[in-house]
């Protein structure tokens, strides 16, 4: 069983539970992972993206996800701390809008995305891209269905 940490900085109240983003990191961790592993999932507004953003990525604008891995090498014993996903909510509601999404599916996207990010998978190269995404998109599912 994985631990997931949720914190939540902004005012108004998240889009899923902590235990339902417990359950859709943990749906991921244990399809990919035989480890017991720890991610933290932090919920913020769009100062605190930006202000991340700008830091990591030299970009100064707001974003759905990062995902930062904890970047330690693991012996094998006890849990692997995989890192940390932050989440910005209300970047995420207006990016449902403009998919045509419900905010609580692309709230489930995007701890996906991140969850994968962590376990080493990116989208630089299309055929990484591809590889990701149908992965992501296989989760989402599942969680949707899952979680309602």
């Amino acid at each position: 069983m994985s631990s997931v940490h949720v914190y939540t900085t902004i005012r108004t109240r998240p889009l899923l539970t902590r235990s339902t983003i417990g359950h859709i990191v943990d749906t991921v961790l244990k399809d990919q992972l035989s480890a017991e592993s720890i991610i933290n999932v932090h919920i913020i507004g769009h100062t605190r993206m930006q202000t991340l953003n700008t830091l990591y990525r030299g970009i100064s604008a707001p974003t759905d996800v990062l995902s930062f891995e904890t970047g330690e090498n693991w012996s094998g014993e006890g849990s692997q701390e995989l890192g940390d996903i932050f989440i910005c909510q209300p970047y995420i509601i207006t990016q449902a809008n403009r998919f045509g999404v419900t905010p609580r599916e692309e709230m489930i996207r995007m701890l996906v995305h991140g969850t994968l990010h962590l376990l080493g998978y990116d989208h630089e190269k299309q055929k990484d891209a591809t590889r990701m995404f149908a992965l992501q998109e296989s989760y989402v599912e599942t969680c949707r269905i899952v979680t309602k």
